[in-house]
């Protein structure tokens, strides 16, 4: 048994194992109500072909094992467009360094499946194609995630709404001055009159672009109100209706959600990856 074949079998299995653990992190999610994606399984089965390649080149069918490496890498390239995508930045995510080290692992292995120990006449145009499509499936995803509104999201302040007609607005426990000047001049241009209370929110309004939403009682739910793209985005609701100030303001697809939730409704953000976060957004008892 040559060196070369000891390190193509030992590359071939390290790689193997770290695309079996990654795989197999994702696949366990169903035990929180997480089905696995059928390209995962894929996935997993390819990285276990890729450490029977390092076992068949150790034991020195250079031949078959080449080409059960091969086979891996192609069963496997799906689940790396995928994590490619998934470093693609996000809203409040943090990439996986997982998937990170997963990416480059593969173009690694990819390497040196095609030049080690031999070149093959392909390798050249094939390392190419993959470079080219994994960088059209993150730019694809960039551009998809920017045109959404997901590099351009609003920090939400939500008031409680207790109308008075027979008093100018005014506003209590906003410590963090969500409905500064112009918010205030936007809810007093639309008719709206007596207190407004902070009850919850999400993130900061130092934000370039805000929600404040006005609500008189529970809301049926759910609802989605949608993002503005710029500027300042009132949603206001009656106890009947919904209403958008201004009337005319431009928004994303994206949205946010209001659930029901007992004695509270719950704000839930969707992110790009169809999770979602949620926090308190009013409290009715």
């Amino acid at each position: 048994m040559s060196n070369k074949q000891v390190i193509q079998g030992v590359i071939y299995f390290i790689a193997g194992g770290i695309f079996s653990f990654v795989t197999l992190e994702t696949i366990m999610l169903w035990m929180w109500g997480v089905p696995p994606h059928p390209l995962t399984c894929l996935g997993f089965l390819s990285s276990l072909t890729l450490i029977c390649a390092g076992i068949t080149t150790i034991a020195g069918n250079l031949r078959i094992s080449r080409l059960l490496a091969v086979c891996a890498l192609g069963g496997l390239t799906p689940i790396w467009l995928a994590w490619v995508i998934s470093l693609v930045p996000q809203h409040n995510t943090i990439p996986s360094p997982l998937a990170s080290l997963a990416a480059a692992a593969y173009l690694l292995i990819l390497i040196a499946v095609l030049f080690y120990s031999r070149r093959l006449s392909f390798a050249v145009g094939v390392i190419v194609a993959i470079c080219s499509l994994g960088s059209a499936f993150a730019i694809a995803a960039y551009v998809k995630r920017a045109s959404a509104g997901e590099y351009n999201r609003p920090e939400i302040g939500c008031f409680r709404w207790y109308p008075d007609r027979a008093n100018a607005l005014s506003i209590t426990r906003d410590t963090e001055n969500w409905i500064d000047r112009q918010a205030k001049d936007l809810i007093e241009s639309a008719g709206i009159h007596g207190r407004l209370e902070e009850t919850g929110g999400s993130g900061a309004p130092s934000s370039r672009t805000k929600v404040i939403v006005l609500a008189q009682r529970k809301p049926p739910t759910p609802v989605r109100l949608y993002y503005p793209r710029k500027g300042t985005l009132i949603y206001a609701f009656d106890g009947t209706t919904w209403r958008k100030i201004p009337g005319d303001a431009s928004t994303y697809p994206t949205f946010f959600t209001l659930e029901d939730q007992n004695d509270y409704t719950m704000l839930y953000e969707e992110l790009s990856d169809g999770s979602r976060q949620g926090i308190q957004a009013f409290t009715w008892r």
